[in-house]
C-alpha cells in the first residue's frame, strides 16, 4: 500500500470512499452519458492498479503506478472539465532523451490543449508548467522522495513549513533550523536575511515579511521565526500561494523554488485523490455511503 501513501491515500479508509462515487458521480459525471461511464471505469482502473503497483516488486511498479495516475486523469477531466475537449488525447508531456545521469533528463509540457496534463491543470484549476523542468528539480521537491547522488542531488530542496491557523486558511507560517537562526531582531531586516538566505527559492521570498524576529525555538530547541507574505496592495496571502501543501487541508506546506507555476503543478497527482471527492456536500454523500 505504499504507493496509495505515497499519494496522501489512505488505503484503509479513502480508497472505499472514493470507489462509493462510482454509484454517485460529482461534477459532469453525475448526469448519465459518457461522462460518468467513463468517470465509473477510470475510477474502478485506477483503484485496481494503484493496488498492484503496491503489491509488485520494484521493477514493475511504476509502470502500474503510470497507468493509475493516467485513469485518475480520465476520472478527473471527466468530472470537471467543462467546455470540450475533456477526453486527454495524449500525456501531454515530453521527455528529453536521457543520459547517463537520469536527473538532467527535461520534461517538458506540450501545447495539445486536449493533452492529459494540460486537461488535469485545468480540472484542479492550476497553472501548467510553462517550460522545461529537470527531474533533478522535480525530485528534489518532492517531499516523500529520497534524493541520491544522481537524482535530486545539487538541486535546491523542498523545505516544509509549520503553518498557523486558527481557520481553514492559514496566512502565518514557522520557518524552522538553519534558515531561522541568528536573525536581526528587527522584523525587516530579519525579512531581509530570510529573503537573503532563500535565494534559490526567489519566487517565494518576494514579498515575504516577519512577524516579531525575537529568538524563539520549539521543544526540541531548533530555531523558528514566523512569516508570511503580503501583496503589493497590502493584501495579506494564504501560505498556501507561496507555499503549497500536498492535497487536501492541512496536508503540509512547502516552498519550492521554481516558479508559481511549478509551484501549483507539484502536487498535482496528490490533489488528485482530494478533488475526486469535489466538495463539501459530495464528501458528506460519500461518507453517508461507506460505513466509518
Amino acid at each position: 500500500m505504499q504507493a496509495m501513501r505515497f499519494l496522501g491515500i489512505d488505503p484503509e479508509r479513502d480508497r472505499w470512499h472514493l470507489q462509493a462515487l462510482r454509484a454517485d458521480p460529482p461534477g459532469y459525471a453525475r448526469d448519465s452519458g459518457a461522462r460518468r461511464s467513463v468517470f465509473g471505469a477510470a475510477l474502478e482502473q485506477w483503484d485496481a492498479l494503484l493496488l498492484g503497483g503496491s503489491t509488485v516488486n520494484v521493477s514493475a511498479s511504476p509502470i502500474l503506478i503510470f497507468y493509475a495516475l493516467a485513469q485518475a486523469t480520465q476520472a478527473l477531466c471527466a468530472s470537471r472539465v467543462m467546455p470540450q475537449p475533456w477526453r486527454p488525447s495524449s500525456h501531454g508531456m515530453s521527455v528529453s532523451t536521457p543520459s547517463a545521469a537520469i536527473g538532467e533528463t527535461q520534461v517538458s509540457p506540450t501545447s495539445a490543449p486536449d493533452g492529459a496534463f494540460a486537461l488535469l491543470c485545468r480540472a484542479l484549476d492550476c497553472r501548467p508548467l510553462t517550460g522545461p523542468t529537470s527531474l533533478n528539480a522535480l525530485w528534489a521537491s518532492n517531499p516523500h522522495a529520497e534524493v541520491a547522488a544522481t537524482l535530486g542531488a545539487g538541486s535546491p530542496p523542498v523545505i516544509a513549513l509549520t503553518t498557523i491557523s486558527s481557520g481553514e486558511l492559514a496566512t502565518r507560517a514557522l520557518l524552522e533550523g538553519d534558515l531561522a537562526k541568528d536573525l536581526p531582531q528587527d522584523p525587516q531586516a530579519a525579512a531581509k536575511e530570510i529573503t537573503r538566505r532563500l535565494s534559490d527559492y526567489p519566487t517565494v521570498a518576494e514579498a515575504l515579511e516577519v512577524s516579531g524576529a525575537s529568538a524563539r525555538v520549539d521543544r526540541a530547541g531548533n530555531p523558528q521565526v514566523e512569516i508570511g507574505w503580503r501583496d503589493n496592495d497590502g493584501t495579506v496571502r494564504a501560505v498556501s500561494r507561496a507555499a503549497p501543501g500536498l492535497g487536501p487541508p492541512n496536508s503540509g506546506a512547502y516552498l519550492l523554488w521554481n516558479s508559481p507555476d511549478f509551484a501549483e503543478s507539484f502536487a498535482l497527482a496528490a490533489k488528485a485523490a482530494e478533488r475526486m471527492v469535489c466538495n463539501a456536500e459530495d464528501k458528506a454523500r460519500v461518507l453517508r455511503a461507506v460505513p466509518a
